[in-house]
């Protein structure tokens, strides 16, 4: 008897079937090389301190030399609603080494890895926070109470940058102890993340082999069901 596929079901079941390989990817490969994260060692890393520079007052925190400063709902996740953000500061500063300083131009904050410390300050207005009068539709999409989120680096913050040429390809912020401390931590946390994987990957597996057999026509399962019984 030919085989009759319905669409809709081996859609669905396609679908699952990708989904629960990847999670069974990405558990294996969690499992056997960890998050992959690392501190910068070697040539081509400054390791320092910020030096004094000029500063640029923020709505919550003291001044800072280079950062961003972020408007959002404090009752929502910053991940799927509506955010938006604006640099502030200069980016070019100079970072005191063991070996003498070092001019570097900082990457916009939200590449910044490590200990990146948050100062918030909830608000009914906007007043004084220069880029929102060039974006009116935050005040369309969003009213009261705001949510102001700073990032930024003062002088004395301890950063490590990867370098290659001129530019900053990777930054931490945090001294070497500290982020060595703070990404064991993250580690220590790798294997829940695998079980969890591997659970979500299995359980799309199987509903990817059920939907499978769904997507087959109800006759051929008929007859697959009576030729058992028999």
């Amino acid at each position: 008897m030919p085989t009759t596929i319905r669409p809709l079901p081996f859609v669905l079941a396609l679908g699952a079937l990708v989904t629960g390989c990847a999670f069974l990817y990405v558990a294996v490969s969690v499992a056997f090389t960890g998050t992959g994260a690392t501190i910068p060692t070697g040539a081509g890393v400054v390791e320092g301190t910020l030096a004094e520079g000029r500063s640029v007052r923020v709505p919550a925190g003291a001044p800072i030399q280079w950062g961003d400063i972020i408007v959002t709902d404090p009752n929502a996740s910053r991940a799927i609603d509506h955010h938006w953000s604006s640099p502030v500061g200069e980016p070019e500063v100079v970072v005191h080494t063991a070996s003498g300083d070092e001019s570097l131009t900082l990457p916009h904050a939200r590449d910044w890895k490590g200990m990146v410390q948050e100062e918030t300050l909830q608000v009914d207005a906007l007043d004084g926070i220069p880029f929102v009068q060039d974006h009116p539709e935050i005040l369309e999409r969003q009213g009261p109470p705001y949510l102001l989120v700073v990032r930024g680096l003062r002088a004395g913050d301890p950063v490590i940058a990867r370098v290659s040429g001129d530019e900053v390809v990777e930054l931490h912020v945090g001294d070497r102890a500290g982020l060595e401390a703070h990404l064991a931590q993250r580690e220590g946390m790798r294997w829940p993340m695998v079980i969890l994987m591997a659970i979500m990957g299995l359980t799309a597996l199987a509903l990817a082999f059920a939907a499978f057999r769904k997507a087959r026509a109800p006759e051929v399962q008929r007859a697959e069901s009576a030729a058992s019984e028999a």
